[in-house]
């Protein structure tokens, strides 16, 4: 049974937090999301930062923060490797993640997922709410949901996350071979073995102009579809999933992503493949 409390009721003795941020040429953004850190009222933590072989003033200005630990690729290996390099040198037992270009905006959000941790030894992440502009980005928050929705869509988002480091190490971490949905996979290997949740806080806002676009999302189809048919014996709805996704990728060809079109189609998708299933 997953149980939810409160963040002012923590141990006494809190665990250090690893906070993983990969950057690539965000020298005007990367101490924006730093200082959302720097910003938690939770203070056992350490900030780590992969520059990953960035050629504008990345490194120069990481280079001037005295409380991050720096990690500097020497060649740009793109950022499932640049992750779990940042993983693997977290020292924390837990690790959280946040982009060079997004933002944490709930003071109490390390807070509030340390607790719920704490209290839940059988979860080995939790995740949150987001928004992008004035759009609320919601995410199933039990178990039991998040399985339901697995094959449909990622059901994290991946910026608001807090993992045990115990857990991702035990399932090898982000997968390498992959250029997208690296964090969709994660998840899958780690519901085989834990449980998984989310808080309805809205704690993160993701930044409008690095948004996916209708290309990255007919682009991800080939990988979504590979992963879907790896995790179709683990996760239910398979062949619901097949159409659903088949039916995205037909549906961005033709219109716009964010357009009137495709909030009708997020109706017709929450009706029939979530709630009929």
């Amino acid at each position: 049974m997953i149980t939810y409390m409160n963040s002012s009721v923590l141990p006494k003795e809190q665990p250090l937090v690893s906070v993983v941020i990969a950057t690539y040429n965000r020298a005007n953004d990367i101490m924006r999301a730093i200082n959302s850190v720097r910003d938690q009222s939770y203070t056992n933590k350490e900030i780590i930062v992969v520059n990953d072989g960035s050629s504008d003033n990345t490194q120069h200005t990481l280079e001037q923060q005295s409380d991050i630990i720096l990690i500097n690729n020497k060649t740009n290996l793109r950022l499932q490797k640049s992750l779990n390099i940042g993983c693997n040198a977290a020292r924390g037992k837990y690790i959280a993640r946040l982009d060079d270009h997004d933002q944490w905006i709930d003071e109490e959000k390390l807070a509030k997922q340390v607790a719920f941790l704490e209290k839940n030894p059988d979860v080995a992440i939790v995740g949150t709410a987001a928004k992008s502009g004035e759009r609320k980005i919601m995410n199933p928050l039990s178990d039991k949901d998040i399985r339901r929705q697995m094959l449909f869509r990622c059901p994290f988002c991946h910026i608001t996350i807090v993992m045990r480091k115990e857990a991702f190490a035990s399932v090898g971490g982000y997968d390498e071979t992959l250029t997208y949905s690296e964090d969709w996979a994660l998840w899958m290997k780690l519901g085989q073995k834990y449980q998984l949740a989310n808080l309805s806080d809205v704690t993160t806002v993701i930044s409008e102009e690095t948004g996916l676009t209708n290309i990255n999302y007919v682009s991800q189809y080939t990988t979504n579809r590979t992963l879907i048919k790896s995790y179709k014996n683990i996760y239910s709805g398979f062949l619901r999933a097949m159409t659903y996704h088949w039916s995205v990728r037909q549906f961005l060809r033709m219109f716009k992503l964010g357009g009137t079109m495709h909030k009708r189609f997020i109706r017709i998708y929450d009706y029939f493949f979530l709630r009929m299933q």
